[in-house]
């Protein structure tokens, strides 16, 4: 579960019945939570495929540093 509130994402999981704050979402495991909250403030001014270009290098580096 996530909330976007006052420019920073929150992310919540569900862990033994209670949400435990967490910094990356379970849908999202490549993209920290500072990440989402930048592509939805990129969303006010930007067009889809500039938020796609800016998302796929971080999102790249992540998955090449957990393949190591």
């Amino acid at each position: 579960m996530g909330r976007y509130r006052g420019g920073t994402v929150e992310i919540y999981q569900l862990q033994k019945a209670r949400h435990i704050f967490g910094e990356y979402s379970l849908a999202f495991p490549v993209m920290p939570a500072t990440l989402l909250a930048h592509l939805v403030q990129m969303s006010e001014t930007q067009d889809d495929n500039a938020i796609v270009r800016y998302w796929r290098q971080p999102v790249r580096q992540q998955l090449q540093t957990q393949s190591l």
